[in-house]
């Protein structure tokens, strides 16, 4: 019975579904682009519905290959392109040519709608740029680019260019087009004739136009009147190769220029700015800058001559201080019968003179230069003392150091316990300022009489094994080259290096100098550019020179000197290489023995140290008013009594005092 009443429903259901009436409604209802849906559009467009034709109009320049439709249907009837299902709003197709819309109903009839979508043509013809570039005009110095006022455009060519075969570069409105007088421009590209007013016609891509008028002219010269002398100055190279400028002072038509050392002043070739358009002349000859010789023994007339032919006259004067420094020199020389001489003089840390007087080798009649190299004796102390300091900045080693002795920098290394009284008392500091009791410079020297052979290890081990000390150590000054020996190899052992390559890693090379060294012992092992030494009583030759490194063995040129003393001398022009607290430690004003730590200090902060050994004497010296100064001879003058180093040591200051005006230039 169940299964009776069950087939009979479902025929009655079955019966109901065939009477049901299925829709036939197929309407294109609304159709538009949204600027939702397509960016690219300012603003939402409508299209009109004609019957089955669906006409649209988008503004100018919109691309219709891929956009977004937004439509509406008849309920339950579905939209198809070519059998593709739309969705209002998302699907993209391209409204190049007509598009057949297919509205499905539900019933399953058809109604096809073609859509046309327009786009309006654009009214817009404007030029918002033109010009001439170089790039398409090489003939230009530059681009030229033009005013625009409206309609009209205008330029004006520099001197000399011509207005005909040019071609204008120009921005104009999408789609417009350019002609001139019919012809059809291309940017960049068409040539035209610029010598009259040009017509440019830029048509829109609706066919209404408007002319712009393109006018050019070129600058008519005007003759300038400047003739001023801007600049001048002498290029020359340095001692270290490098070009430096001596800049002349202009001063109301008065220029003074400084003349390095060394200068042919009968034939120097300056170097000058003029004004635009201007030419110079000295007695009616042009002059061409860097290359025109003058003679500036006398004052020198520049005339510079306008391009309007007026002129205004510069009176040149050379200024050389070669003359005094020479003259104080030789006059010097000469006294002394001093073979060769090296001098160089810095002022606020600028080299401003330097130079070789005298012969570096008799036999050859080879000249001192400022390159040569010459034993600089004891003048070595002030060196070894920088690098001492340079290690207690480091904190290898303390000024109150024990030197000798169990517990000290060399323990037991020199000498014997017991030691002898008082030397395992002595500390670094007494013997940089001479007051350790260590060996005088007498006629017992130990560097000077310990068998030529010998070591330094072996001179410093005998002495200490052998010498009482003179006095106790800290109480009286007494100058030792011994304690400057032991000195060095205290440096050798805080660095775990040579003397000399400490000395040149860490003083020398970041001073920038190269040259400073060891000296050899004989005339055959002297090194390049070393001088040969000379003197009528002892052999220069005949001693042990090399062993004496630390207290008078170094060799240097005045400049290296100088060099140095730039970045020791705690003035603020260039870096120094120790601390301002460490130099002025080494250079305190000692009243009792008027020396400090490896430098003779007076009470005016003046700094200095001499050398002399057979065949060399030699000073440097600070002096507090900006001035530094190196002199070193290769004729030794040990027996020439105190007037010699006295008049040595006025040198410097002669010189100051008899120059007022100094150059600029830094000759380093």
């Amino acid at each position: 019975m169940f299964r009776y009443l069950l087939l009979l429903f479902l025929a009655l259901a079955t019966a109901c579904k065939k009477n049901e009436v299925q829709s036939d409604q197929k309407a294109l209802l609304s159709f538009s682009f949204t600027k939702s849906a397509n960016p690219s559009l300012i603003a939402d467009v409508s299209g009109m519905i004609s019957g089955s034709q669906v006409t649209i109009m988008l503004p100018a320049g919109t691309k219709v290959n891929a956009l977004k439709a937004t439509f509406s249907s008849s309920p339950l009837s579905t939209v198809s392109i070519g059998g593709m299902r739309q969705e209002s709003g998302v699907t993209s197709n391209d409204f190049t040519s007509p598009v057949i819309y297919r509205i499905t109903a539900e019933d399953g009839s058809t109604v096809d709608y073609s859509v046309k979508v327009a786009v309006a043509k654009s009214g817009e013809k404007l030029i918002t740029a033109f010009s001439f570039l170089k790039s398409a005009n090489p003939e230009l110095p530059s681009d030229i680019s033009f005013t625009i006022n409206g309609t009209q455009f205008a330029a004006v060519l520099p001197v000399g260019q011509k207005a005909i075969g040019l071609k204008a570069s120009f921005t104009v409105s999408p789609l417009a087009i350019v002609t001139v007088n019919g012809a059809k421009q291309e940017n960049g590209m068409t040539s035209n004739d610029f010598s009259t007013p040009l017509t440019y016609r830029v048509t829109a891509e609706d066919g209404s136009s408007t002319d712009y008028t393109a006018t050019v002219t070129v600058q008519v010269p005007v003759l300038s009147a400047a003739k001023d002398l801007l600049n001048f100055s002498l290029i020359f190279k340095s001692f270290s190769s490098k070009e430096i400028e001596s800049t002349g002072k202009i001063s109301a038509q008065k220029i003074s220029l400084f003349l390095p050392p060394n200068t042919n002043i009968q034939n120097v070739k300056p170097t000058f700015t003029i004004s635009d358009k201007a030419t110079v002349q000295v007695n009616g000859q042009n002059q061409s800058s860097g290359q025109s010789a003058i003679d500036l023994s006398k004052p020198v007339l520049y005339r510079v001559i306008a391009e309007d032919k007026t002129t205004k006259d510069y009176e040149v004067t050379g200024i050389s201080i070669d003359q005094t420094i020479d003259n104080l020199l030789q006059k010097f020389m000469t006294q002394y019968s001093v073979t060769g001489l090296s001098f160089s003089m810095t002022r606020n840390e600028r080299l401003v003179y330097s130079k070789g007087y005298g012969l570096a080798d008799k036999s050859t009649n080879e000249a001192v230069n400022v390159n040569s190299l010459f034993r600089v004796a004891s003048v070595s102390k002030p060196i070894t003392a920088i690098a001492i300091m340079k290690l207690i900045e480091e904190g290898k080693l303390s000024l109150d150091s024990k030197v000798f002795g169990a517990g000290s920098i060399f323990g037991t290394k020199y000498g014997a316990a017991p030691y002898l009284s008082g030397y395992e008392s002595i500390t670094v500091k007494q013997i940089l300022e001479h007051t350790s009791g260590l060996a005088t410079n007498d006629s017992n020297d130990p560097m000077g009489i310990s068998a030529f052979d010998l070591t330094q290890d072996q001179v410093i081990d005998n002495t200490v094994r052998t010498r009482a000390l003179l006095a106790t150590p800290g109480t009286k000054y007494s100058y030792s080259n011994f304690g400057y020996c032991v000195l060095g190899r205290i440096i050798e052992k805080v660095s775990g290096t040579s003397y000399i390559n400490y000395l040149q890693e860490n003083i020398f090379t970041p001073s920038g100098i190269s040259t400073i060294q060891v000296t050899g012992n004989t005339i055959n092992t002297r090194k390049p550019n070393e001088v040969i030494y000379y003197n009528s009583k002892y052999n220069p030759y005949g001693i042990n020179v090399a062993r004496m490194d630390s207290h008078g063995g170094l060799i240097a040129s005045s400049i290296d000197l100088v060099k140095l003393l730039t970045r020791v001398d705690g003035f603020a022009g260039k870096a120094d290489i120790l601390k301002p607290e460490t130099i002025n430690t080494m250079t305190k004003y000692n009243a009792t023995a008027g020396y400090s730590l490896g430098w003779s200090v007076n009470s005016s902060n003046n700094w200095w140290h001499t050398g002399s050994i057979q065949g060399t004497s030699s000073e440097i010296v600070r002096a507090n008013n900006g001035f530094s100064w190196a002199i070193i001879t290769n004729s030794g003058c040990i027996d020439c009594g105190d007037n010699y180093w006295i008049d040595l040591d006025q040198l410097g200051w002669q010189i100051q005092s008899l120059i007022s005006q100094w150059p600029e230039y830094d000759l380093f």
